[in-house]
């Protein structure tokens, strides 16, 4: 039987996915993006679940792509798919995004890299959890690459400070910092 570890890690892969919008196909496939995973997150959660944010993440550029609705922009995710802790923090960052504090969003998927967005994911008693609805709070981006899909040799750098709630109404509010050098 699978640890409780590997299903998360196995549905942080699946979110992934759902939310780089892979139902849709393209000339360019998310497993050619061009990714930066290395050690990067710190931080803090707390009210409807508490716990750390720490160890390592990804930093990726998902180009743009052809869909039913139209083209989708490129954009930016940054998120800590692996480590110590149980939560899953993704950020969806608009391609034209400079260095810069910026309003975090609450999830839209019609809006999918328009905003900058966070939604956090904890498997809890065997039910996964998303809080990403009626969000409040900031996304400061200290270094950022200036071409909207180079991460090679550039450096991202910011912190977040967040409050959020599931589907439920139950708060969750964030606050940390993460780093990656390409």
């Amino acid at each position: 039987m699978p640890s409780s570890r590997k299903i998360l890690h196995i549905m942080a892969g699946f979110m992934l996915l759902m939310i780089a919008g892979c139902s849709e196909s393209s000339t360019d496939p998310v497993s050619k993006a061009p990714v930066v995973e290395q050690p990067g997150f710190t931080g803090r959660v707390s009210g409807a679940v508490s716990g750390e944010i720490s160890g390592p993440g990804i930093a990726t550029y998902l180009p743009p792509q052809d869909t039913i609705d139209g083209v989708r922009p490129g954009y930016y995710l940054i998120a800590n798919v692996r480590g110590a802790t149980e939560l899953l923090i993704t950020f969806r960052i608009p391609a034209e995004t400079k260095p810069g504090t910026y309003q975090l969003m609450a999830v839209d998927p019609m809006e999918l890299g328009k905003n900058v967005e966070v939604r956090l994911e904890t498997m809890g008693d065997g039910k996964l959890t998303s809080f990403g609805f009626s969000t409040e709070g900031t996304l400061s981006l200290q270094t950022f690459p200036s071409d909207g899909s180079k991460l090679a040799g550039a450096k991202v750098e910011g912190s977040f400070q967040f409050v959020t709630t599931d589907a439920d109404g139950e708060s969750l509010s964030g606050k940390g910092t993460f780093e990656f050098l390409g």
